[in-house]
């Protein structure tokens, strides 16, 4: 949290200014966007300390791309 920065995957991430909103059925979500440090791949995680799920992925390492659609 104090430097704005994580790993995961082994892949080092630094949390984004830029304001990238999430939204789930038409509700936006409190989300935390931050992408890779070599620019290459994104992540939007809900800020919920309890339960931060991932809600959407972009060119992660394994070729995978995330997209949540629903809750139920």
């Amino acid at each position: 949290i104090k430097n704005q920065a994580f790993e995961f995957d082994d892949v080092k991430y630094k949390v984004s200014t830029d304001i990238a909103p999430f939204k789930l059925n038409d509700k936006e979500l409190n989300v935390t966007h931050a992408v890779a440090v070599d620019g290459k791949s994104e992540l939007w995680i809900l800020n919920n300390p309890g339960f931060p799920l991932i809600c959407k992925s972009k060119n992660t390492t394994y070729g995978l791309d995330l997209n949540l659609v629903n809750i139920q």
